[in-house]
């Protein structure tokens, strides 16, 4: 199989507002990511994580501030970007490997295609239509999807929400595995917390519009959900989430650059 080299890209979100109708979702946000980092995006529903996302894609305009990407500011679609949503939203009446082709030229497309979908294990069923396949199947063709392009920024919008414990845990391992091998800058939303401790490097929590916790996971991969430091990360985060104390004897500092739990 062919290396495929790409490289991730510097996120910085600045002061960004967004509203909708009356109604602020971000009020002044700042964040920076740095290139080739995984940073994932928790809170309440409705906090305007997915928000974020697509002002990062470019499928929204925000109401003030800037986003910057490698130091330049964005204006209109994010081309470098690639989203994966919960749903796969595959073309039911294509087969797999034509809906990976999705967008590509026609040069050269249809050993991407396949390239693609060996990486996330299913060179074996590129013929088939959707309709075949199981709903985990059905997302790694949304990754290889994603992947064909390419992007420095892969953007994930609960992209396995919808997926039974132990396939989403085996998503888990394959969206990390391949960031690790492809070295993209990758922004996930999710409700699940221990997804989020599991794979990224770095959790930020949104509420009212703004963050309130920006928190290094200083964890070894793969990462040990029996580790009591996991454990500790993931009670902290959630007693945050849900506005009660923690069990746990550490405390978590806002908005600051260093190990944040003590």
């Amino acid at each position: 199989m062919k290396k495929v080299e790409t490289q991730g890209m510097n996120v910085s979100l600045n002061s960004i507002e967004k509203r909708y109708d009356q109604r602020n979702v971000l009020e002044g946000l700042d964040l920076k990511i740095e290139e080739g980092e995984f940073v994932a995006i928790v809170g309440k529903s409705g906090c305007g994580k997915s928000t974020l996302l697509r002002l990062i894609a470019g499928l929204e305009n925000s109401n003030g501030g800037t986003i910057e990407l490698d130091g330049n500011t964005l204006s209109g679609l994010n081309e470098q970007a690639r989203m994966m949503f919960q749903d796969g939203r595959l073309l039911p009446w294509k087969r797999v490997k034509d809906n990976v082709c999705l967008g590509l030229s026609s040069a050269g497309s249809k050993e991407k295609a396949i390239q693609a979908l060996e990486q996330v294990g299913l060179k074996d069923r590129l013929d088939d239509y959707p309709s075949q396949l199981s709903g985990g199947q059905k997302q790694r063709v949304a990754l290889a999807r994603a992947l064909v392009h390419d992007p420095s920024l892969l953007l994930l919008d609960e992209p396995l929400g919808a997926l039974d414990a132990l396939t989403r845990i085996e998503m888990q391992g394959l969206i990390e595995s391949l960031w690790e091998q492809r070295k993209f800058t990758a922004i996930l939303v999710t409700h699940d917390v221990e997804e989020a401790v599991a794979i990224a490097d770095r959790v930020i929590l949104i509420d009212n519009g703004k963050i309130s916790i920006n928190q290094p996971i200083h964890l070894p991969r793969p990462r040990q959900r029996t580790n009591p430091d996991f454990s500790m990360y993931v009670e902290e985060i959630l007693a945050r989430i849900m506005n009660r104390k923690s069990k746990n004897h550490y405390s978590i500092v806002v908005n600051q650059e260093s190990p944040i739990i003590s």
